[in-house]
């Protein structure tokens, strides 16, 4: 019955209506098979995605370590961050996880004979392909609203967290820890020293700075010392101007590999403690990272940008700066409206490399696997660097590596069709 009910979901469509109400049946089966085959990609896709984060998670934790050291543990600087870390990765990481859910499902679905007996009973590689087809709708608009509402919202969460945690950590440091004649050593990674400090803590006198003790596995162990009769704090984290200002003083430099010692005089010296916090956890509280920008927000910067680019003389001075950061935020726009596409693409190489005869080996699936995703990269980041240099137009240079991979899997799904399955999609046979 099982055979003859698969024969019945052929291409022709032909449902044999007898007493036993065959047709209902079929149509039955039918439903049957492609929530199956939909339950199960999903299924494998969801099991990638937990991986992939994890494996974000597993990256950051040195990251965030770090930064514990200065802020103390707590749930709040702990997770959250994590959390807001992995946000702008989802559009990265839902096609990426959509293609080896594609290739898992359908390889275990080969390896048990399922595709070799509905080809055999006459099933068309268009129905086995339809959950795909589906899924990879439902994907899209997953990956376009990740790409455009939830990655932004996690770059401006991100900033504001390490915004807050400097402001906290700089805070406590000039509310109890800063005091007159007391060598501090939490000073971001620096040894800070001072004589005496007025009652609002931002005026001092005989300021001393050094970088805390370098171990011998760094790469920079150069040192410097700064003194300063005088010294000012001004601004504030939450205003991006935190400094300090140091007049007067002097700066010793030691050259590790040259064994040379050099001492400069300075008048006037500002110190840019955001600057040093960005540098001391490797990220951005600068709030004009094109990523943390809303879609909206960066198609205004696109406009602003293109009339820029415009009216600037080529011959000024300040055109390379302005060309530069026209394409470059031209090119973050299009790259928000086109990647959600590489769902269908993955979806389609998913299909042609998971679907392989029973007794055929996996090594030549896991070669096509790494080659395919080398390739993609590679060709999404060879358009885009076209693009940043101002070769051809924006919208065409993002589309094209689209266009091209999605023809490229068109063919070696056709391949795969046409192909017996314990054949190569690229045999000549």
């Amino acid at each position: 019955m099982t055979v003859y009910l698969i024969r019945q979901l052929s291409d022709d469509n032909s449902f044999v209506r007898d007493e036993h109400g065959s047709a209902k049946l079929v149509q039955e089966f039918s439903i049957t098979l492609f929530w199956y085959q939909l339950r199960n990609i999903f299924a494998h896709t969801v099991v990638q995605l937990v991986i992939f984060i994890s494996i974000v998670f597993v990256s950051q934790f040195s990251r965030m370590a770090e930064t514990l050291t200065v802020t103390g543990f707590s749930v709040d600087t702990f997770i959250l961050p994590l959390i807001f870390i992995v946000m702008p990765m989802l559009p990265f990481v839902i096609p990426l996880s959509f293609f080896f859910g594609c290739i898992t499902s359908f390889s275990q679905f080969s390896s048990q004979g399922g595709v070799v007996a509905l080809a055999a009973a006459g099933v068309s590689f268009k129905r086995i392909y339809s959950p795909i087809g589906v899924l990879s709708v439902f994907l899209f608009f997953a990956t376009y609203l990740s790409f455009n509402y939830l990655s932004p919202y996690g770059h401006r969460e991100l900033d504001n967290f390490f915004v807050s945690r400097a402001q906290s950590s700089i805070d406590n440091f000039i509310k109890n820890k800063l005091q007159p004649g007391v060598f501090a050593d939490s000073f971001l990674d620096h040894i800070f020293y001072t004589e005496s400090i007025d009652e609002l803590k931002q005026k001092m006198s005989n300021v001393f700075i050094v970088p805390r003790s370098r171990r011998e596995s760094d790469s920079d162990r150069n040192l410097f010392a700064v003194f300063a009769p005088k010294g000012e704090l001004t601004g504030s984290v939450r205003t991006r101007d935190l400094g300090l200002e140091l007049s007067n003083g002097t700066i010793h430099y030691y050259e590790d590999d040259a064994d040379k010692m050099s001492v400069f005089n300075f008048k006037h010296l500002r110190i840019d403690l955001v600057k040093l916090f960005e540098q001391k956890f490797r990220t951005r509280t600068s709030g004009q990272d094109s990523r943390a920008l809303s879609t909206s927000k960066l198609k205004e910067r696109v406009l602003f940008d293109t009339e820029s680019f415009n009216s600037t003389d080529p011959g000024d001075e300040t055109f390379s700066k302005v060309k530069r950061r026209y394409y470059r935020s031209v090119s973050d726009y299009y790259q928000r409206l086109y990647t959600p596409f590489i769902v269908f693409v993955v979806g389609l190489f998913g299909f042609a490399l998971g679907v392989v005869g029973q007794n055929r080996g996996r090594s030549q699936s896991v070669l096509l696997t790494v080659a395919f995703i080398v390739y993609l990269y590679a060709q999404i980041s060879l358009f885009r660097w076209l693009m940043i240099k101002g070769v051809g137009q924006p919208w065409l240079m993002g589309l094209i590596p689209h266009i091209i991979s999605m023809v490229v899997a068109i063919f070696l799904v056709r391949r795969r069709v046409i192909k017996p399955l314990n054949e190569s999609i690229f045999s000549r046979n």
